[in-house]
């Protein structure tokens, strides 16, 4: 069973010595991607804007704290609170309306009588000039816990363009930077669930967001509300949203992929009607909650993605650190020298940069794999860390080489692997046939073996 991740009440209530609540609040502040507040937008956003449509009613931000601070006393007891600018782009404003509208959402609290310990912003990634983040720097010097909160939704450039962002990915990790280096907290917003998307995507965008030092994240399936153009294209039958089952295996890829001291503050979309179109089952949290709790307690599998070149000392260090304890006693010294030579860094970044495929497995933040493909479609190493070890983690590389190696532009008939002694078992439960009997070359004691691609073994 995995070790239970804090939620994030538990996180600020360790932080603050008592419950937070978040109060969220619409300053009306439109959005650049809009026309006005009622029209225009990104395919799943409605009239409010991603959030409670409390300008449109024409609340004021003294209602709307007031409001939300009698909820926080009456149903959890308590004062400690976060203004949360949720709806629209918060920053979609002059700066100075952007200053005062934070000056007065405090001033208004703390004539409530609240106890404020937080700002939260939610905006675009394509918003937040440096000089909006030396203003939230500057709150944060004051003392208070601020958050900057990203409409990242994906990485993936096709993704973003169907769900008509109007802006790129480099916008994000632009942004993502930047508030690092101003000690900012940022939370990513991700959707899962956009047509055409690889099952790993969503984890793919947290673990890349992840090291470019978030610090948090809300996931969402991608869902259907009213009065929106992703609404036309489900009527239409162009668009079909995520089983709950899915959805949650896509979640969890993404969980095991992120430290667990990574702040999860939402886990799902909270939309019910006569708002939400579909799924229904975005309604039922109850139930999503249990088949979230029933799959974490399965056996889980690490992300596997490209490894990046700026990557390979590590993955040098990992590889050879592996095979010194595993597969090295089983070699003669001659044997030892040769693949260590073959893993080094130089050698590695050389075979990536002239076309060979180098993946990583990733658990928890960290990189627990490593498999390089040849052009040819030969798996040239397959390395799993000690600590990783018996999880999963090599089957899930064998299955992205042999993904990969049916797409590579000459398509090779099999896999082939030099099987190391020891290694040999655990081809042959990844459905590889030996090819021969055990042979040495430069002192390295191996077997040929292989997997067929397209039918029959060849070798």
């Amino acid at each position: 069973m995995t070790e239970r991740r804090p939620s994030w009440a538990e996180q600020l209530k360790a932080r603050h010595g008592g419950p937070v609540r978040k109060i969220a609040l619409d300053a009306g502040s439109g959005c650049p991607n809009r026309e006005g507040l009622l029209r225009g937008g990104c395919l799943f956003c409605d009239e409010r804007g991603g959030g409670s449509g409390a300008f449109l009613r024409g609340l004021s931000l003294a209602d709307q704290i007031r409001s939300g601070l009698h909820v926080a006393r009456r149903r959890f007891g308590t004062d400690r609170v976060i203004l949360y600018f949720q709806s629209y782009s918060a920053t979609n404003v002059p700066l100075e309306t952007f200053r005062a509208t934070l000056g007065e959402a405090l001033i208004l609290a703390e004539e409530e009588g609240a106890s404020v310990v937080g700002l939260s912003v939610g905006t675009r990634p394509d918003l937040v000039p440096d000089a909006v983040l030396d203003l939230l720097s500057f709150w944060t010097q004051k003392g208070l816990e601020v958050w900057l909160e990203l409409g990242v939704q994906t990485l993936d450039e096709k993704g973003l363009l169907f769900l008509r962002r109007g802006h790129d990915g480099a916008s994000s990790l632009d942004a993502c930077r930047r508030a690092r280096h101003r000690n900012l907290k940022v939370c990513a917003h991700l959707i899962a669930g956009l047509p055409g998307e690889k099952p790993h995507q969503l984890a793919l965008s947290a673990e890349r967001l992840f090291r470019e030092g978030v610090a948090g994240f809300k996931f969402h399936p991608l869902h259907v509300l009213k009065g929106t153009a992703l609404e036309l294209l489900y009527k239409g039958g162009t668009f079909q949203p995520l089983t709950l089952e899915v959805y949650v295996d896509r979640v969890v890829l993404a969980l095991e992929a992120l430290p667990d001291e990574i702040e999860i503050q939402r886990l799902t979309a909270d939309a019910r009607e006569p708002h939400l179109v579909a799924p229904g089952w975005i309604a039922e949290k109850p139930r999503f909650l249990r088949a979230l709790a029933d799959r974490l307690d399965a056996p889980l599998s690490p992300l596997i993605r490209p490894l990046n070149p700026e990557e390979i000392a590590d993955a040098a260090a990992l590889v050879r650190e592996t095979f010194l304890a595993e597969v090295a006693p089983l070699f003669p010294e001659e044997g030892i020298e040769t693949f260590l030579s073959f893993v080094d860094e130089e050698a590695l970044a050389g075979r990536l940069a002239s076309g060979h495929l180098l993946f990583a497995a990733v658990r928890k933040g960290r990189r627990t794999g490593v498999a390089e493909l040849t052009p040819s479609g030969h798996l040239a190493l397959l390395f799993v860390d000690l600590s990783d070890s018996r999880r999963g983690t090599g089957r899930a590389l064998v299955e992205a080489v042999r993904e990969s190696a049916l797409s590579l532009e000459a398509r090779p008939e099999t896999i082939t692997v030099n099987a190391s002694p020891n290694a040999a078992a655990f081809y042959r439960r990844q459905g590889f046939v030996a090819c021969g009997e055990e042979r040495e070359r430069q002192g390295i004691r191996y077997r040929p073996m292989a997997l067929s691609l397209t039918g029959p073994p060849l070798c």
